[in-house]
């Protein structure tokens, strides 16, 4: 087992540039990852350990988390019956800045809080074991995780344009016929929230 510690903030949310680049390439990787803030001399530390998936597995807990609740299974159950048993998507290190959208392979689904994103994409039948794209309402790029149940900020796509989340809305593969495209015409006078809130309330309310 390997630990990494790095300096957070009193939260235990924020770590400095060199601890980050290392976490990166870490997730990027899809190394097994445990995270916890703890209390070390005058400040408080993250320490990240780096055990293999077995433990993680007998020991009842996801591949990473921060103060993460155990959980028997990362698999959804879709039926109505169970729709308000589905945990919400969890925030790994720190929390997005809801509404949150997700492209799940051209299938765009949105959310205004945690539990909603959890409940409409467990709907979903083509989840894979793989990292999707997604973004917040301030345009900073995430990754959704299945296997995880989980959102985080380490991605390779950091930060979205307008003309990206138009050009995503309009080729989505879950739009009906009579919809209209958005306009990709004077976005230097449009603001980035104005495009954003527009685009999630028509995709919120298809969904």
């Amino acid at each position: 087992m390997v630990v990494f510690h790095c300096p957070a903030d009193v939260n235990g949310l924020w770590i400095n540039r060199m601890a980050a680049a290392v976490l990166n390439a870490i997730v990027l990787k899809g190394l097994p990852i445990r995270a916890r803030p703890f209390k070390a001399g005058p400040g408080l530390m993250l320490q990240l350990r780096f055990i293999q998936e077995a433990e993680l597995q007998k020991q009842g807990l996801p591949s990473w988390s921060l103060g993460a609740r155990k959980r028997k299974s990362t698999r959804r159950l879709t039926s109505k019956k169970n729709m308000d048993k589905i945990p919400p998507i969890q925030p790994f290190l720190r929390k997005p800045k809801y509404p949150v959208i997700i492209d799940v392979d051209g299938v765009i689904v949105c959310g205004r809080s945690a539990i909603t994103l959890a409940k409409r994409l467990s709907a979903l039948s083509n989840l894979k074991e793989k990292r999707y794209y997604a973004f917040d309402s301030t345009g900073e790029g995430w990754s959704f995780q299945p296997k995880h149940w989980a959102l985080s900020p380490f991605c390779e796509k950091r930060r979205w344009t307008k003309l990206e989340i138009i050009k995503l809305y309009n080729n989505r593969k879950n739009k009906t016929s009579d919809e209209d495209l958005y306009s990709e015409k004077s976005l230097s006078a449009k603001r980035f929230d104005k495009i954003f809130g527009d685009i999630f309330e028509l995709i919120n309310k298809t969904q």
